[in-house]
């Protein structure tokens, strides 16, 4: 994520060391994917995955887990069934998370 937009101010969600961390130990379970708005260095740059934007959801539905620090792919994710964790400075503070939380099977 990004984290330009105007609402963005003053919040955060993974920073360079925290990404290359959780890649490490998530590759030592399972095939790790990178979305990215931005520019990503070499050694993660590896991870990207190529793939149109309209067969993202595609991607989303068939993943195992979506870890993000975005709001909406988490969100899509959990109206997918795909599992989902999300770490940025505004978690405990969404209502949709909640409401999904407690309304999903």
């Amino acid at each position: 994520m990004a984290w330009q937009a105007s609402h963005d101010v003053g919040h955060a969600g993974f920073n360079l060391e925290e990404k290359r961390m959780l890649v490490n130990e998530l590759e030592k379970r399972c095939k790790v994917f990178i979305t990215s708005e931005k520019n990503l260095p070499p050694d993660l740059e590896k991870y990207r995955i190529k793939i149109l934007p309209h067969r993202l959801h595609d991607m989303l539905y068939y993943a195992a887990l979506l870890v993000c620090d975005g709001q909406t792919m988490t969100t899509e994710a959990a109206v997918l069934g795909t599992p989902a964790v999300q770490c940025n400075s505004l978690v405990g503070t969404m209502g949709n998370f909640d409401e999904l939380e407690k309304n999903t099977v």
